[in-house]
């Protein structure tokens, strides 16, 4: 059953970086944290439930890059599961029990596609 289903168009996904106190303040995680920000808004806009999820569910995603520049499938992942938690969507990323379907293309726009559904 699907739970939640967003488009967002020219967004461009960043990499999930690793960020200890003394990361937090430097260009790379301002730039991480503000477009996390960003991309929680947008999906926050799309959800239509007041509580955040709490049940066991799989995360399918594609991601449209418009830039040729290599990035790690996971790390792209985890970037959307934290802007879901953020966007207080899901609870917390633990309930994310499976990946269906995670595609990362590249092409001449930037989009994400977001699907939860439950397990």
């Amino acid at each position: 059953m699907k739970l939640f289903s967003a488009t967002i168009e020219e967004f461009e996904v960043v990499p999930k970086i690793r960020l200890p106190l003394k990361m937090k303040w430097s260009k790379e995680g301002q730039r991480y944290l503000s477009t996390k920000q960003a991309l929680a808004w947008e999906l926050k806009k799309c959800y239509h439930g007041k509580d955040p999820m709490t049940f066991e569910m799989s995360l399918s995603c594609a991601i449209h890059l418009r830039h040729r520049r290599g990035i790690d499938i996971d790390n792209a992942v985890g970037f959307l599961m934290d802007s879901l938690q953020y966007a207080g969507i899901v609870e917390n990323d633990k309930w994310i029990k499976e990946l269906r379907k995670v595609n990362l293309f590249q092409g001449k726009v930037n989009r994400v596609v977001v699907e939860l559904r439950r397990l």
